[in-house]
């Protein structure tokens, strides 16, 4: 299960998959009153004194994220590029007619070069393995931190494979 925490104040986040908090806790953190979105379900909750997660009815989704959409052309195996200095990567959605490929990406940090992105932890390209149609996948915010401009690469970077068609491409952000 992966989840994204926003605060009282909606300016900081933290997403974790179940397996880093099993076992161990955070300090200093209280997830009592803290609003989750859980992707496996596509909803958000608000936990409770008891530790129970109750829906969210009244949460406008608008407030809490919005979505841009990057294009990838005809032909093309890397999309045109978005800016997001303003805001945290949260998720990618494939369009309906993706082909099944790994996904990377190519960041710049404002300075109009491009280059492929690293994985924070790992030092490696950082990519979703065999993304398929109409997907919503998660992405480890740490990895956008400090990026202004992103492309998005059907493949990895350093061999981009062409989409059949044009594709539109969304991510999900959320203002910082």
């Amino acid at each position: 299960m992966s989840l994204i925490v926003i605060s009282e104040n909606n300016k900081k986040s933290y997403q974790a998959l179940s397996s880093d908090i099993v076992d161990g806790k955070i300090d200093n953190a209280s997830w009592i009153g803290a609003d989750v979105y859980i992707v496996d379900t596509q909803q958000w909750y608000r936990v409770g004194e008891d530790l129970i997660l109750y829906p969210l009815t009244s949460v406008s989704e608008s407030a809490l994220r919005n979505e841009v959409v990057i294009t990838m052309d005809s032909g093309s195996g890397i999309s045109g590029s978005a800016t997001i200095s303003s805001t945290d990567l949260a998720a990618l959605i494939t369009p309906s007619d993706w082909t099944t490929n790994n996904v990377s990406f190519r960041v710049s940090h404002g300075d109009g070069t491009f280059r492929s992105l690293q994985g924070y932890d790992t030092g490696t390209e950082y990519y979703i393995t065999s993304a398929s149609a109409g997907r919503w996948y998660p992405l480890t915010l740490q990895n956008f931190y400090g990026v202004t401009d992103l492309q998005v690469v059907s493949g990895l970077s350093a061999s981009p494979v062409a989409q059949s068609g044009s594709r539109i491409i969304t991510l999900v952000t959320r203002p910082l």
